[in-house]
């Protein structure tokens, strides 16, 4: 910026005496000529003054910065509107002062190369004095005017320095609200001066693009009672059209949204861009100025003229680092831009931080959380090139759904869609568990997603059963029949070109939401006139609205016929007709389709429970001649003594059940005969089991561990069933084997066959019979309690989804410790397990095992093992998905009902039917009512089938008053079976979706009654509801006032193993409950203590009145403690029981679940 510039100028005014307006004086330049610089003056005349007025805000000169165009080039100019040398000569002919108009402008791009701020621009023409420029014409014969201006940076780098940089805030508000309109600036005191003046309006033309330059119209005083065109300008407060704006304390605005106009965008963008380390504060740039610039994930600023690289300003929070780059990207940008098309002003900065953004991410110099920062600070579009998002995906979570939807773009949909299959099919959650972060999302964002998840797949095979799931969720909430029509029907017509995948969503949309909203979902699936899928819809309209017709025997076989859904689909069909108080429109045709398909095979067991269970919600009445001969198609026994029954006491016409299976006493003398083989290659045994067993065992032994001599009791063991009813207990080097249903019968555990044949072994015996005692099956459940209730049951319910490796499990546990931790995962699993699993106590090789302890995390052939830590023990870890997440939810509920570990354990060891956890059907055998476990131990209620009615009305969006829905509910939780405790879930699923839950729930937990078994049922089904949906406010405040319920709370938590949740100093449960005046009732203050890793007092005393399950509560909340924690309370607190629950305590010191904490309790254990 050397040497002279040339610039266009003129003289605007009048003669002496001049009766005439203003006019072009004199003039000079070689571009424009007189009249088009006197039309660019008046075009941008700021106002008339009225007066000199020195000291006042409006006091003259006015100086004003135009922005012109003349053919193809922008030019820039400056006019000085200012009060005259001798105001006495300087008048016209009315007597009038006449105010004189300096005007200098030069092309844009001289202006950039030469000047490049209006600062410097005003300085260097402010020397030409009207008298100069009165004699100039003589001088060069109206040529242009060559000035030499100062040195000065430029406009960017010289904001870094600039006095008015404490008005970053009004600035960038000013800046921003230029893009909407005029803005008028209040002429505060601390900006009196020009220069300051000048200074605040180049801070504010630096926040805006470059290119924006050419369209920028400023002055420091405009007159805003008259018609003017400046943009940005300080003037007086008098109601015109533009923005006012105090630079001291500018506007705030909400928070920014799509919807906004662009100035709260722009302010919002240019907020967190500057002060990228916090959000923005709604636009009002919070924090602008002394924070700047902290490390928001910008890029350095490259050499923009601004002086010496900074790079290290973003990673230190240099104070000015982050507007440094910004107005390097702002300085950048020459693109012409104007104000009529703002979208683009936002827009190009959006990309330039965006794409800045994401190199600095693919350099590794900024990570998922600064793509989370950008894109959750700005409002959309902050990444208009479609390149954040995509980025984040792979590391997504669900609350960055949200940011999703914000920026949501078409192009985005394929890899949302596999976001969102991985979130809840891969993931473990159903989709419920991501609504609340989708809120707000566009329609266009649900159906691309729906579309995506119903595309069949590259062999053109149908979409998995999970991706229907999710598309039928979505369907529910967002779209569909009440969408936006022209969004969803190229989603409708897709899904309605395939039969099979019409079900599938009608399948799943019954299944969780019911018969409310099922017509009109059908109505707008048949509007896609779909012939081959109306077929399928038509009994779904038929028995969900108000026909009088009947459904047909062809409509049935449509629907049955559906690959893949068929059968799903013929269920829904008769329990929507059951719901709907339909059974006599669909019993005909229902008839003959049962009767073709029992004619072309007959039904299996597992196919005939699951239709008996229809068929009861069709025909409740089962003594009815329509359920009757629909009970005969299915091949339904006639009535007849059986073990297993939905409730103990026979009604009218049913036989009275059998007594269980008898067990021996535990402590007596039993024998069992002992087959013995050699696993080592040696020539086979005779006989027919002894060669199968010895096969197995050469699988088997291996890698079994050993720690000691051979045959030594100190071996790892390996338990197995051969499946041909026997049992087999192997060391490295032998292996002994026995009939299965007499060991089940004998009533000897596990680990008392397992240290008994180790014995045997070890000296050499081998005797032929084994000769042992009965055990107690309570210890047993007390050693399940001991390792933790909650985590033995997700093991037991782990082997149901495959193999599981027990890792970590110290040297000190012992043989007998690990077999006793084996036998109480098996307890939780029927009895029938053991005549295939195979289990081993210390191996280095636990391939071939179902349940193993093991050293070895990794697996090198690639099989898919769950890995159990011991030292996670009591904690349980849910089981993902598949039927081992379902079975691991059944133990607690039946835990619930029956009210204690061993009467579960009890009823799982009574069922003895050979059992295979590789084979489907013996798995769903487990999970329904047919395993005695999900049976309930008290009579049914004779207002059982009253509440049964209730909650399907519920179901069907008929509700009652919330004493008959609370009442409903206590019935089902307490007089009914496993399935009757299901529906109670489903029921309460149901309430909570329409927000009817909280109250009912407290209801419950406030209740009493004469029968205190079904009290305590009742109220311990209520916990079970409340941790699988959560407590409002009103369960809040009835734990609150009932300390013995919260206690209860408290032990339902652990023995579920959600210790996590309890720590109180995390705003966990133990806060939840505490009361207003922050004093919780001294039980809970007792947890809380145990909870928190403080060293505090504990009074057992206080819990020891509310049961033993209250104390092992603490225990295993100190046990849990000391995973993180210092070490010494839970041994204290064992020493403290030993002598006054000794049987508590030796569950502890019996099973191992002690650790290292037994070495303190005094005595053996017992």
């Amino acid at each position: 910026m050397t040497g002279t510039v040339g610039f266009e100028w003129a003289l605007l005014g009048k003669e002496p005496g001049q009766r005439e307006d203003y006019q072009i004086l004199c003039a000079g330049g070689a571009r424009l000529r007189p009249a088009t610089l006197e039309r660019i003056i008046q075009h941008f005349s700021p106002g008339s003054p009225a007066g000199e007025r020195a000291g006042e805000p409006d006091a003259l000169p006015w100086i004003t910065f135009t922005a012109a165009t003349s053919g193809e080039t922008p030019y820039v100019g400056v006019a000085i509107r200012e009060w005259p040398a001798d105001p006495a000569m300087a008048v016209d002919a009315t007597g009038r002062v006449v105010i004189p108009t300096r005007f200098f402008c030069l092309p844009l791009d001289d202006f950039r190369r030469h000047l490049g701020s209006f600062t410097a621009l005003y300085e260097a023409v402010r020397v030409a004095t009207v008298s100069q420029l009165r004699r100039l014409p003589e001088v060069t014969g109206g040529q242009a005017l060559s000035l030499r201006p100062a040195a000065s940076p430029p406009r960017r780098a010289g904001a870094l320095a600039s006095p008015a940089l404490r008005f970053l805030r009004g600035a960038v508000v000013t800046a921003a609200l230029a893009l909407d309109g005029p803005v008028v600036v209040r002429p505060v005191p601390e900006l009196a001066t020009h220069s300051a003046r000048i200074a605040f309006l180049d801070l504010v033309a630096a926040l805006l693009p470059a290119g924006a330059e050419g369209a920028l119209a400023a002055g420091t005083w405009v007159d805003v009672a008259t018609s003017h065109r400046l943009r940005v300008a300080f003037g007086q407060d008098l109601g015109g059209t533009g923005r006012l704006v105090d630079p001291t304390a500018p506007p705030r605005f909400g928070p920014p949204n799509p919807n906004d106009e662009w100035a709260p965008r722009y302010a919002s963008l240019l907020a967190y861009l500057i002060d990228g380390n916090r959000p923005a504060d709604h636009g009002a740039g919070h924090g602008l100025g002394h924070d700047a610039g902290r490390d928001n994930g910008l890029a350095p600023a490259r050499d923009h003229g601004l002086g010496h690289d900074h790079s290290h300003d973003h990673s230190h929070g240099d104070g000015d680092g982050g507007l440094r780059t910004v107005l390097g990207w702002l300085a950048e940008d020459t693109t012409p831009r104007s104000f009529s098309r703002p979208g683009e002003i936002f827009q190009a900065l959006t990309e330039t931080a965006a794409l800045d953004l994401a190199t600095r991410f693919a350099a590794g110099r900024a990570g998922p959380e600064h793509l989370r920062r950008h894109l959750a600070a700005l409002p959309a579009p902050a990444d208009p090139t479609g390149v954040l998002v995509p980025l984040l995906l792979p590391f997504a979570r669900p609350e960055d759904l949200t940011l999703v939807a914000r920026h949501w773009a078409p192009a985005l949909a394929p890899a949302v869609v596999d976001l969102v299959v991985r979130l809840c099919a891969a993931g473990g959650r159903e989709y419920r568990d991501l609504a609340s972060h989708l809120q707000g999302a566009p329609e266009a964002m649900f159906a691309a997603i729906v579309g995506g998840l119903l595309e069949p797949g590259t062999d053109d095979d149908p979409p998995p059963a999970d991706a229907v799931e999710l598309a039928a969720d979505i369907i529910r909430e967002h779209g569909g029949a009440t969408g936006d029509r022209a969004t969803w029907a190229p989603v409708r017509n897709g899904l309605a070109a395939s039969p099979a995948r019409t079900l599938q969503v009608l399948v799943r949309y019954f299944a969780s939401r019911g018969v409310p909203g099922l017509l009109q979902l059908v109505e707008w699936l048949a509007a896609a006139g779909q012939p081959q899928t109306d077929a399928v819809l038509r009994p779904f309209r038929v028995l969900g609205g108000n026909s009088q017709e009947s459904v047909g025997h062809p409509d049935l076989t449509a629907v049955g016929a559906a690959d893949g859904i068929g059968e799903a689909a013929m269920l829904t069909v008769v329990r929507l007709a059951g719901w709907s108080g339909r059974a006599e429109a669909l019993t005909p045709a229902l008839e003959e389709w049962l009767w073709a398909e029992a004619d072309r095979a007959p039904f299996s067991v597992a196919r005939r429970r699951t239709w008996t269970a229809a068929l009861d919600e069709l025909w409740p009445d089962r003594r009815a001649d329509e359920r009757q001969r629909l009970g005969r198609l299915i091949g339904e026994p006639k009535a007849r003594r059986r073990l297993l029954r939905r409730n103990t006491e026979p009604t009218d016409g049913e036989a009275a059940p059998d007594d269980p299976s008898s067990r021996l006493a535990a402590g007596t003398r039993v024998q069992l005969g002992a087959g013995w083989v050699d696993p080592a290659p040696s020539p086979q045994p005779a006989s027919a089991d002894g060669r199968g067993i010895w096969e197995l065992a050469r699988l088997y032994t291996p890698g079994v561990r050993r720690d000691g001599p051979p045959g030594g009791t100190s071996d790892g063991l390996v338990l197995f069933g051969d499946g041909g009813g026997r049992l087999a207990v192997c060391g490295a080097d032998w292996c002994c084997h026995t009939g299965l249903a007499r060991f089940l019968d004998s009533g000897v555990g596990i680990t008392g066959l397992g240290l008994a044949a180790a014995a045997s072994a070890s000296s050499g015996s081998r005797p032929s019979r084994l000769q042992l005692v009965a055990a107690d099956q309570r210890l047993g459940a007390q050693d399940v309690d001991a390792f933790g209730f909650g985590a033995v049951a997700a093991v037991a319910a782990g082997l149901l989804d495959g193999p599981v490796s027990v890792v970590g499990a110290p040297p000190a546990l012992t043989t007998e410790q690990r077999l006793r931790f084996i036998e109480g995962v098996l307890a939780l699993l029927p009895a029938g397990l053991l005549a295939g699993v195979a289990v081993t106590t210390a191996t280095d090789n636990p391939t071939p095992f179902r349940l193993a302890f093991t050293a070895q995390a990794q697996i090198s052939s690639g099989q898919s093992r769950l890995l159990v830590r011991w030292g996670d023990l009591p904690e349980a870890a849910e089981p993902p998905s598949g039927y081992g997440r379902e079975y691991f939810r059944r133990l607690l509920a039946a835990r619930t009902l029956f009210q204690d570990t061993a009467g579960l354990v009890h009823a799982l060891s009574t069922w003895r039917d050979p059992l295979d956890v590789d084979q489907a059907e013996d798995l769903l055998d487990v999970l329904t009512d047919t395993n005695p476990a999900f049976v309930s131990p008290l009579p049914a209620s004779k207002s059982l089938e009253k509440a049964r009615s209730r909650r399907r009305a519920a179901m069907a969006g008929r509700f009652a008053r919330e004493p008959e829905e609370a009442d409903a509910l206590r019935i089902l939780l307490s007089g009914g079976t496993m399935a009757d405790l299901q529906d109670a879930i489903v029921f309460a699923n149901r309430l909570e979706t329409f927000q009817r839950l909280d109250g009912i729930l407290a209801r419950l937990i406030r209740g009493d009654g004469r029968d205190n078994d079904r009290v305590a049922r009742t109220h311990a089904g209520a916990l079970l509801l409340l941790q699988l949906s959560g407590g409002g406010e009103a369960v809040r405040a009835a734990l609150q006032e009932l300390p013995e319920a919260a206690v209860s709370w408290i032990i339902h938590l652990t023995r579920s193993g959600s210790f996590a949740a309890l720590n109180a100093a995390q705003g966990g449960w133990l806060r939840w409950l505490t009361p207003p005046s922050g004093q919780l009732p001294p039980p809970l203050a007792v947890f809380q203590a145990l909870a928190t890793p403080r060293p505090a007092p504990i009074d057992l005393r206080l819990l020891a009145v509310h049961g033993d399950d209250a104390l092992l509560a603490a225990l295993q909340i100190a046990r849990y403690g000391e995973r993180h924690g210092p070490p010494g309370r839970f041994a204290q607190l064992l020493r403290a029981l030993h002598h006054t629950r000794p049987a508590l305590v030796d569950s502890f010191l019996r099973s191992g679940a002690a650790g290292s904490s037994a070495a303190a309790v005094a005595g053996p254990p017992r």
